[in-house]
């Protein structure tokens, strides 16, 4: 059985990054209710991913059942663009294998931090300059909901000059695939 166990936080607060990865990901959610179904282009390689919650799980990092497979990305980007709900971000990996989504679109200004780990793993500590609210167990986070209802109204944003100031000091770009 495929677990992801994930401490996920929404950064409030952000220092600029180091020089790190990053890549443009795209996904469409296929399909409405659970399991999920995503179809996404990350970096220049397609995968097609079944999620499924785990029962009772309220506290500490989210568990889910994963399921991730490689598929041509032109059916990627082809599946994708059928979808009515979509997600576009900038995924950077920092060299603790934290990854930092800086969103696009309408939900620019959102930032979510993710680590996954081993089962038993404590929260990580904020890097230090930032400040973040974990949100692993919070359902208005999840990609999915983020492209069928928005942002929610609490939800806290990055500025304009900050996010410029991140992705500038962050430069290695490169074509990246897994």
């Amino acid at each position: 059985m495929a677990v992801e166990i994930e401490w996920k936080f929404v950064v409030r607060r952000m220092t600029p990054l180091q020089p790190c990865k990053a890549f443009p990901i795209r996904q469409g959610y296929v399909n409405e209710g659970s399991p999920l179904v995503r179809a996404r282009v990350k970096g220049a390689t397609g995968f097609l991913t079944i999620k499924a919650p785990l029962d009772g799980i309220s506290e500490g990092p989210s568990r889910r059942l994963e399921f991730e497979y490689r598929i041509p990305r032109d059916d990627a980007e082809q599946l994708i663009r059928l979808c009515s709900l979509r997600t576009e971000k900038t995924r950077y990996i920092l060299p603790d294998g934290m990854e930092i989504d800086i969103f696009e679109g309408s939900h620019r200004g959102l930032v979510v931090a993710e680590l996954e780990v081993d089962e038993g793993t404590h929260a990580p500590d904020a890097p230090d300059g930032w400040d973040w609210v974990d949100v692993s167990n919070d359902p208005r986070y999840t990609n999915r909901s983020l492209a069928e209802f928005g942002l929610p109204g609490d939800a806290p944003l990055i500025d304009e000059e900050t996010l410029r100031e991140v992705i500038v000091h962050s430069a290695d770009r490169s074509p990246w695939s897994e």
